[in-house]
């Protein structure tokens, strides 16, 4: 009796372990996400700042000489680094939605492992009760 004891209460140890694993898992996943909301909102920012920049500047130029050239000037020297940066932008946008991608697939499967493993010892508990 004492040997069937032991073995289920070891059983319940590994069970409860699995539980904190997991929740663990849960939280590191929720953590990962508030930091690629963060940096999405940093770079956001950080492309607002510079479109803010680069107009700012183009109008301090344009009251210096003839008003409608030096606009239309400014206008295109605006226009040209605006589409390097939002291009930029994407590009690393689309890298970090990438590793989010391959993040995610890792859990889902790491995840699965361990639910069959959960499954797997409840069948052995069910088995060792019927005996």
């Amino acid at each position: 009796m004492q040997a069937a004891d032991n073995h289920k209460h070891t059983l319940q140890q590994q069970q409860q372990q699995q539980q904190q694993q997991q929740q663990q898992q849960q939280q590191q996943l929720h953590a990962l996400l508030r930091q690629q909301q963060l940096g999405r909102a940093l770079q956001a920012a950080a492309a607002a700042q510079r479109t803010r920049h680069c107009s700012s500047s183009s109008s301090s130029s344009s009251s210096s000489s003839n008003t409608t050239t030096a606009a239309a000037a400014a206008k295109l020297a605006a226009a040209e680094p605006n589409t390097a940066v939002s291009s930029g932008a994407s590009m690393q946008q689309q890298q970090q939605h990438h590793r989010q991608q391959h993040q995610q697939q890792q859990q889902q499967h790491h995840q699965q492992q361990q639910q069959q493993q959960q499954q797997q010892q409840q069948q052995q508990q069910q088995q060792q009760q019927q005996v």
